[in-house]
């Protein structure tokens, strides 16, 4: 009898930690954790292309900002979301009385670090910002149904923004450097926005949202995507040939090149699983920019 009430504890208990583990991973995911942690993976690559000493404050900083920017655009739109990607929305809904709250602290924190390490200059363009960020979903997001690919243009834009904050909490001076990885990083930015509008089809049609998905049909827009990919390659890689970027980014360029190349390959299939393709391997990428980047540093320096 001992036996089984102890067999019986230790599976009640391997069931609540496997119960636990499973919300764990749909918080990380449908909570905007996995996309979040891209803005300091990037801030992360750019540091070490810059060659600038690491700061866990401009990490963190790059962090709430995008976390609480997801969250607030997600929160703003729960109920026209409920036709699509319905594992978040519900997710989210059962925590709708708490999401404003915690949008809050995400907010708290961005600028408690912000007017903690910052100079006075990064402390206005840093507010300013942030205004930017959240205006699209406050006044431009209905614009989506007049201009063709406004919400991937604004978003890449502002994560660019994001990338010149940094620069400035730093004190690194806008040269061609930054230039060149602005363009770079409002490129990347805008595959990866327009590529997790594949998931949204459904919804953006009955909101008659201009996105490049349904403009282009998704087969032609994958095509476009393809080529998209090989020109934000071959605008650093050039840059990288005539001495502006390291040299050891060539081997970053290829492998993001091909991790692309297949995603997007993938999405292909009318069988692929594309919440999957979208909120995990596309959203997650920016994670592996700072683990290539070491390796592309150690094999050619």
């Amino acid at each position: 009898m001992t036996i089984v009430s102890n067999q019986n504890v230790t599976g009640y208990y391997r069931g609540h930690i496997i119960e636990n583990i499973y919300n764990l991973k749909k918080e990380f995911i449908h909570g905007g954790h996995l996309l979040a942690l891209g803005a300091p993976a990037v801030v992360l690559s750019i540091t070490m292309l810059l060659r600038l000493p690491i700061r866990w404050e401009f990490l963190l900083l790059a962090y709430l900002f995008t976390i609480c920017v997801y969250n607030f655009d997600h929160f703003k739109d729960l109920q026209k979301d409920a036709t699509n990607n319905s594992e978040r929305t519900q997710y989210l809904k059962n925590h709708q009385k708490l999401l404003p709250y915690i949008i809050f602290a995400y907010g708290c924190g961005f600028f408690i670090l912000l007017l903690f390490y910052g100079t006075i200059g990064s402390i206005i363009f840093g507010i300013a910002f942030f205004i930017i960020a959240l205006m699209y979903t406050i006044k431009f997001k209905n614009l989506t149904r007049k201009i063709l690919g406004l919400k991937n243009i604004y978003t890449s834009f502002s994560m660019g923004l994001l990338f010149i904050l940094i620069t400035l909490l730093y004190s690194y001076q806008i040269n061609w450097v930054v230039f060149v990885f602005f363009i770079f990083l409002f490129l990347r930015f805008f595959m990866n926005t327009s590529f997790c509008d594949i998931k949204d089809m459904e919804s953006d049609k009955k909101q008659n949202l201009k996105t490049l998905p349904i403009f282009f049909g998704k087969q032609r827009f994958l095509l476009f995507l393809h080529a998209l990919n090989v020109v934000s390659i071959l605008f650093i890689l050039f840059t990288s040939l005539i001495g502006v970027t390291p040299s050891f980014i060539t081997l970053f360029l290829l492998l993001i090149f091909c991790y692309n190349f297949y995603v997007i390959n993938k999405a292909k299939n009318p069988k692929a699983n594309i919440s999957f393709l979208t909120g995990v391997l596309m959203d997650g990428e920016l994670i592996l920019w700072p683990c290539i980047l070491l390796i592309g540093s150690t094999l050619l320096i």
